[in-house]
């Protein structure tokens, strides 16, 4: 190809044109900084250990009708890596009767091996805060409900004029 038919060079992009381009690289670069800055501070991403080297430990001692599902949830949340506050959770699911331990707490003594409790009703918290001599307990809001029914005999519901 002839020089006349030379493409023609492009000399340096203009000075307002390359500052435009720096000025937004640079803004893109501290966006993403700042967001997995903020991502890894509030536990979306971590670069720390795994749970299992890094995980807070607590004891809970629960009814013994549901220890079983406490215990199956607590296995999946520690398997899953699963944080609160941005730490892994390790509770180990002890079984115990809602009533010794009612009035264990209610009569003092020796502190309780567990951190945590759930019993199986809210009444077993006011047995065991009782005359407020023993240990002292920060009841928290349900974590659970079940249904009560209520069963009787034909002549009985009758009597009371169900069914209307």
């Amino acid at each position: 190809m002839p020089d006349a038919y030379a493409p023609e060079e492009r000399g340096d992009a203009s000075p307002r044109r390359r500052r435009r381009t720096i000025a937004i690289a640079t803004l893109l670069v501290l966006a993403v900084a700042t967001g997995t800055g903020v991502a890894v501070k509030g536990g979306l991403l971590s670069f720390s250990e795994s749970c299992e080297d890094s995980a807070v430990h607590l004891s809970l001692a629960a009814s013994p009708d549901i220890a079983p599902a406490v215990r199956a949830i607590a296995e999946e949340a520690l398997a899953n890596e699963v944080r609160s506050d941005g730490h892994c959770l390790d509770v180990d699911v002890v079984a115990r009767d809602s009533y010794k331990v009612a009035d264990a707490l209610a009569g003092g003594g020796e502190a309780p091996d567990f951190q945590i409790w759930l019993p199986d009703s809210d009444l077993w918290l006011d047995r065991a805060e009782g005359l407020g001599t023993g240990i002292p307990i920060s009841p928290s809001d349900s974590v659970a409900s079940s249904p009560v029914g209520l069963a009787m005999v034909p002549s009985a519901s009758q009597r009371l004029g169900w069914p209307k």
